[in-house]
């Protein structure tokens, strides 16, 4: 059925809006030396005047006053490019991703001949934006158009395109593609035969048909501006010996013999173009991304060749575009068993190697991926040998898991599905060009829509009809996804596999997103209450409480959305139990909670604070505890709903603290002595246990006592011990050295002749000693040693030792007495 014909089932769609600029980056005016170039560059005499020549040597000038001001040569303007630079631009970043899709409006007049390809553009931008949803097109307005119509076909092929813009979508234009069938013709005498622009007077008249395509289509239009299309791969590249069009001899660059890469295209002439059209661009569209790239698969070292070069020019870039197709050997496929690996999860690894590169040049410029998809054409011309299709159905599903997580790539700007219809190509066979589409060629079956015009059989040219033929499942797949995350953030999740999972913050609500969700998951989806979308574009939405199950969806990419509960859960009773004292364990009961499904959640609180890591039924206090009001709160999650329910409260006991006692008094017996430890809280139990030495002294439990005689030449401490709550604390007093001997003992042989020694302790340590040794009544000797006399032999003899302190007095000691023998 022709989908715009009034049988069509499809309803348009609304205007979609587009916002102004990403992470509200304010845009900077472009140096006055920009405008000048850009002024001089556009050469603003008519379409026309966009290719004139430099005016050759001898050529009559004015003069005297009414001499006008010389436009520059196109070496001239080209080294003003080079020198001013461009590092002060914006990047200008675009605030929603783009979901686009390759029209190819640009095609009408391909080849010399308006209607080969379209004879109504209109028609591809209204399905493109007001049925598939999509926010941005990409299309080309060739460089021939203003040569081979003189401007007419270009305004209406913008014409064309603008209704892009009229329905929501902002245009992605890629500029100089085809420019082998301008360049070296006899429609264009100011330019060399070289076939691509090289030299100074080229890149200024491409620099010119730049500003003329931002004329036409109008900047507010654009959602940026790319800079020619596979450079890398020959496209452009046919200046080489016997390289004209129509002749397949790819080999040999004279343009380029030093190409760092020796790759298909050389990278200094495409950096030269870029660096002379930038200027222009800054200057008469400043908020426009101006992009570079465009290249064919993921092409490293003439990505990194190309980006230096632009570095060292000071050409500042908006974007870095790539085509990342995985169908053949091209750089993005990874070997999987002896072959390439066709999933998305190969683009996106290639659109990540992609960024890396780009990154390490130009951190923060985002990637925009211009060209993506997969054909379903069936095997045979010019698929001999690879792999080149997929089925209808596998081109829808892959559609989406590349959107989704194409998205989730935090800068990833947008992506464009290639292409909108399938599409003819231009292929060599039995020794000419043929053009026409082919069922079985890979090229001509990529679009969203079959082909609604002839066949190629015979290897003429077909025509077509202006518009696309049926819709495939990957048109439904493009517009649903645009539907269903209309308006909502970006997706968040990992973009690599293996993750499937990415949420939502959008307008409805949150709302996930499943890549080829299991039948489990999706049942427990439709448990929790969501609503199943099918992004797959193949099943209609199923919601909670119908006939169907997740089995029914298995293995499809499913969004999820308006999440329903009937029943929102509930909780019973939430009870706190235990001893609240420091060491004890409090136990949590939860009781009455609905439905059986519900998650619960436990989060402990000690006072405001949250306990960390206490999530479960039970808890351990610790000292942090001590003086806290205890409690804990329940939640339970159902569907999307939760409810939260808090404990009864229990009170642990402040924390215990006791002061080091001190122990005063005089060291004296006889003296009373006391200790001092105060102890928090005021309600905290004390107790003491007094020393003598080591050894406890029996009956005292007070805070003084009264020294005796035992206690003399001794030391005296006090252990204190307080208990609150649960809790103890012990300390230890000073030890209070008391006056005294606590012994004085005579040792050797009590024989004439023998010396004797003084054993004895005595305390406190600094005071003054002295021993005296008796016979009888008179003092023999002094000092801690005595050489028994024959006088001695049968006497009695006693030792005595005193002490004195000052301020205590003195203590004296005997000890036993003893008997010398002859």
């Amino acid at each position: 059925m022709n989908p715009m014909s009034p049988q069509s089932s499809r309803q348009p769609r609304q205007p979609r809006q587009h916002g102004q600029a990403r992470q509200g980056r304010p845009a900077r005016p472009a140096r006055a030396a920009r405008a000048v170039v850009a002024a001089a560059l556009a050469v603003p005499v008519g379409l026309a005047a966009l290719v004139a020549p430099a005016q050759a040597s001898g050529a009559p000038q004015a003069t005297g006053a009414d001499q006008a001001e010389p436009t520059p040569s196109g070496a001239q303007q080209y080294q003003a490019a080079q020198t001013m630079g461009a590092a002060d631009s914006p990047i200008n970043v675009p605030s929603d991703f783009l979901m686009g899709v390759q029209t190819h409006i640009g095609h009408a007049s391909l080849n010399g001949g308006p209607g080969i390809r379209t004879t109504d553009g209109w028609s591809l931008a209204k399905i493109a934006t007001a049925e598939l949803g999509a926010n941005s097109v990409r299309d080309e307005i060739f460089w021939n158009e203003f040569y081979w119509y003189d401007g007419a076909r270009a305004q209406q092929i913008a014409d064309w395109m603008n209704v892009a813009p009229q329905n929501g979508g902002k245009l992605l234009l890629d500029l100089g593609t085809q420019a082998w069938d301008v360049l070296g013709s006899a429609d264009s005498p100011a330019l060399t035969s070289e076939g691509f622009p090289d030299e100074p007077g080229e890149r200024a008249a491409f620099a010119a048909y730049a500003s003329a395509v931002i004329d036409l289509v109008g900047a507010d239009n654009l959602a940026g501006l790319e800079i020619w299309n596979e450079w890398n791969a020959y496209s452009g590249w046919i200046d080489r010996p016997g390289g004209i069009e129509g002749t397949p001899t790819w080999s040999g660059n004279p343009i380029c013999p030093t190409d760092p890469t020796q790759g298909r295209g050389c990278p200094q002439q495409y950096v030269e173009l870029v660096a002379a059209v930038a200027p222009v661009i800054r200057a008469k569209a400043p908020n426009v991304p101006l992009i570079v790239g465009a290249t064919s698969a993921y092409d490293e070292d003439w990505t990194k060749a190309v980006l230096a070069g632009l570095k060292a020019l000071d050409v500042a870039i908006d974007g870095f575009s790539i085509h990342p197709y995985v169908t053949h050997a091209n750089g993005c496929g990874n070997w999987v068993q002896g072959g390439y690996d066709y999933s998305p999860a190969a683009v996106i690894s290639c659109i990540q190697q992609a960024q890396a590169t780009v990154a390490s040049y130009y951190p923060g410029v985002p990637l925009y991926v211009t060209e993506v998809g997969w054909s379903t054409n069936v095997p045979g011309f010019l698929s001999t040998g690879q792999q080149y299709y997929i089925d209808d159905n596998s081109q829808g599903a892959y559609l989406v898991e590349t959107y989704v997580r194409g998205r989730a790539l935090e800068g990833v700007a947008g992506i464009w599905w290639y292409d909108l219809r399938d599409d003819y190509i231009s292929y060599y066979l039995n020794g000419t060009w043929q053009e026409g589409y082919r069922i079985d060629a890979a090229e001509s079956n990529f679009g969203l829509y079959e082909w609604s015009g002839t066949q190629v059989t015979n290897y003429n040219y077909g025509l077509q009809s202006a518009n696309p033929g049926a819709a495939k499942i990957a048109a439904g797949s493009f517009q649903t996804v645009a539907d269903f995350w209309d308006g909502c953030s970006d997706p968040v999740g990992a973009a690599a596999p293996p993750n499937r999972v990415f949420t939502l913050d959008c307008p409805a609500g949150p709302r996930k997103i499943i890549v080829t969700a299991t039948a489990a998951e999706l049942d427990q989806a439709l448990a929790d209450g969501w609503t199943l979308v099918d992004l797959h574009g193949t099943a209609p939405d199923i919601t909670p409480g119908g006939p169907q199950t997740g089995a029914w969806l298995a293995g499809h990419t499913i969004g999820l959305k308006n999440r329903q509960i009937s029943t929102p859960p509930a909780i019973g009773a939430v009870t706190l139990s235990g001893s609240p004292q420091v060491g004890q364990t409090l136990t949590l009961a939860v009781t009455g909670v609905t439905p059986a499904g519900a998650t619960v959640t436990r989060v402990w609180y000690k006072g405001t604070s949250v306990i960390a890591g206490a999530t479960g039924t039970s808890y351990q206090l610790t000292a942090a505890e001590a003086g806290q009001d205890i409690c804990v709160k329940v939640t339970a999650t159902f569907g999307g709903q939760t409810v939260t329910k808090y404990s009864n409260h229990l009170i642990v006991p402040q924390a215990l603290s006791l002061t080091q006692p001190v122990l005063t008094g005089q060291a004296l017996a006889t003296a009373r002595v006391s200790v001092a430890a105060p102890a928090s809280p005021a309600g905290a139990a004390v107790t003491y246990q007094w020393f003598r030495d080591t050894s406890l002294i029996a009956g005292v439990s007070a805070s003084s006592y009264t020294l005796t005689a035992a206690d003399g030449g001794k030391a005296v401490k006090v252990k204190v011990t307080a208990t609150y709550g649960g809790q103890s604390v012990t300390k230890y007093s000073n030890a209070l050295y008391v006056l005294g001997i606590s012994r004085l003992e005579v040792t050797g042989t009590a024989r004439v002749g023998n010396t004797l020694q003084v054993d004895a302790r005595y305390e406190p340590s600094d005071a003054a000693w002295e021993v005296k040794w008796y016979r009888g009544t008179s003092v023999v000797g002094t000092g801690l040693t005595y050489r028994l006399q024959a006088a001695d032999a049968g006497q009695d003899l006693v030792v005595k030792a005193t002490v004195t302190k000052a301020g205590l007095g003195s203590v004296s000691k005997y000890s036993a007495h003893f008997w010398p023998t002859s």
